[in-house]
């Protein structure tokens, strides 16, 4: 009787379940990078929209994972994306930046993995759902030392150890 209920209520449960695709046409992910000097504030901004996911609806809450290519970011300036690429993602070695996350709320939380080294984040978090699409907008602050990453720095400039991360998502049912 109990391997009967608890079937049942597994196979109910799982009809549900919504997943989505990610749609990379309207979706992004970036990063703004900034540096205070001299009453001035100097901001880069990097886009990827070359990433991989889905999202898993359950009653209130989604679950899913985001691959980001680590090698695709583009700031127009192919000079510091090649190095940021190189020195500081480490791109070779660690092809993905991902992210594992749940959202409940307005709050996503899940581990990151940049270069490397995985890190608890937490966020707010947009959520907008239409008939045929979910769209999840998001930032977060953190620090390149978080990640181990040296902060980037040219003969003149060195960049703040903050950083904005973000994401505009769409995902087609």
């Amino acid at each position: 009787m109990y391997k009967f209920v608890f079937t049942f209520f597994f196979i109910v449960s799982g009809l549900f379940a919504q997943t989505f695709q990610l749609n990379n046409e309207n979706s992004k992910v970036y990063y703004e990078a900034s540096k205070d000097q001299f009453f001035m504030n100097f901001k880069v901004l990097g886009i990827n929209k070359t990433i991989k996911g889905d999202l898993e609806i359950n009653e209130n809450s989604y679950k899913g994972k985001l691959y980001i290519d680590s090698s695709k970011f583009d700031s127009d300036n192919s000079f510091r994306d090649n190095h940021v690429r190189e020195d500081y993602l480490k791109s070779e070695d660690f092809p993905f930046i991902r992210f594992d996350y749940t959202i409940q709320g307005d709050m996503a939380k899940g581990i990151i993995l940049i270069a490397g080294v995985p890190k608890q984040i937490k966020f707010p978090v947009e959520i907008v759902e239409t008939t045929d699409n979910l769209n999840i907008k998001g930032k977060i602050q953190i620090k390149y030392s978080d990640f181990a990453i040296k902060t980037p720095e040219t003969l003149i400039l060195k960049a703040n150890d903050e950083l904005i991360i973000g994401a505009n998502l769409n995902f087609k049912k």
